[in-house]
């Protein structure tokens, strides 16, 4: 015979149905249908099997959840939002005060999200679970509150050890708060956790390519964009890495995905602007520089970057006065080392692009850092 664990997904949950059809005022199989329409990917199904119970029992908690639940898998984070902001004013409980803060961080609501999830994480019980846990650090990083984020993550470590996806989320955030060390032993104990979370991807290949190893990182950010393909840090990494192994045409094509993504990150603008350089178009680094400082006027690389242009245009004028300020600002500048290379007469340092790119990643690589803009994902 066989048990409703034998049959695929459609067939157990007309099988549910069936059960229902017999008992229909039994609100706990009516839940257990609708969990077995959801997993058959019957969200219409499961949305007719709420409302039924509804029409009964409206003020079911149970019911309500559900809905809510249907809402997230839909996409619907509004609606989601709002019906379990309704549902904790009668009920607080951490598993809907995770789904209304994994709503809210959808719609970039990274304030609402920490409210909810706070008191939680600060009581540190076992109602801060792994994963809500791991879902404030991601809003508290998204909202660039790090240093809180860090304080949090390091009351909850010895916990949370186990979590791999805990790790690596804090790995990340303290690689974004130049907490290299700490980094470092986060991405090694997530690791060995067994982290595949797109967080541990994103994070592992950041250091890698710190250090100058393309190879490791590339294929780390290729797997955190297949779990999101409009993850814009992944598409930088990735930009990133082309850029160490001097592939100029791909490097520019990644980095073209990133700046959409990410238009107020200053890194991005600046790889793809190195970029274009190396693959032959001045004009379009021109444009890619001069965009990056009007995002931050203050920022010594832009004005390095733009010494480089005019050198390269003979403009030995307009070199140095680029030159003053970019070292005025930043007086180990990379880009006002390889514009007094060149007004010297010494060319294009074929070394330069890889010594660039690494020191690009650690000057302007964070996209989560509050003064290059924007947040570290290009969406949510």
């Amino acid at each position: 015979m066989q048990t409703e664990a034998s049959l695929n997904p459609a067939d157990a949950a007309a099988r549910m149905e069936r059960h229902l059809a017999a008992d229909p005022a039994n609100t706990a199989l009516r839940l257990a249908a609708v969990d077995a329409a959801c997993a058959a990917g019957m969200l219409d199904r499961a949305a007719a099997l709420v409302e039924d119970g509804l029409a009964a029992e409206p003020a079911h908690a149970g019911l309500r959840a559900k809905k809510g639940e249907i809402y997230l898998r839909r996409g619907a984070w509004s609606e989601a939002m709002d019906l379990f902001a309704a549902l904790l004013e009668q009920h607080p409980h951490p598993a809907l005060a995770y789904n209304y803060a994994y709503a809210a961080l959808r719609i970039r609501a990274y304030d609402a999200a920490i409210e909810r999830l706070l008191p939680y994480a600060e009581a540190d019980t076992e109602d801060a679970s792994p994963e809500l846990v791991t879902l404030l650090l991601s809003a508290l990083h998204h909202a660039r509150r790090h240093p809180e984020a860090l304080a949090i993550a390091a009351r909850c470590e010895p916990r949370l050890a186990q979590s791999g996806a805990f790790l690596a989320t804090y790995g990340l955030v303290a690689y974004d708060e130049g907490e290299s060390a700490l980094a470092q032993r986060l991405n090694a104990a997530a690791m060995q956790a067994g982290a595949a979370s797109p967080e541990a991807m994103v994070l592992g290949g950041s250091l890698a390519l710190e250090a100058g190893d393309a190879e490791q990182a590339d294929p780390m950010f290729s797997r955190a964009i297949l779990a999101n393909p409009d993850d814009g840090r992944s598409w930088f990494g990735l930009g990133m890495t082309s850029l160490l192994a001097q592939d100029f045409p791909l490097a520019r094509q990644r980095l073209e995905r990133a700046v959409g993504l990410m238009p107020e990150h200053i890194g991005s603008w600046h790889g793809l602007g190195w970029a274009r350089l190396f693959d032959n178009d001045g004009d379009g680094a021109q444009a890619a520089f001069e965009h990056a400082l009007g995002l931050d006027r203050n920022f010594g690389e832009s004005h390095g970057a733009l010494a480089v242009m005019a050198a390269l245009r003979g403009d030995a004028a307009a070199a140095d006065a680029a030159l003053e300020r970019a070292e005025r600002l930043d007086a180990g500048n990379a880009g006002a080392q390889y514009a007094r290379l060149l007004l010297a007469g010494k060319g294009r340092d074929p070394e330069f692009v890889r010594r660039a790119a690494r020191r690009l990643l650690v000057r302007s690589g964070s996209p989560a850092a509050q003064r290059l803009g924007g947040d570290d994902n290009g969406n949510a």
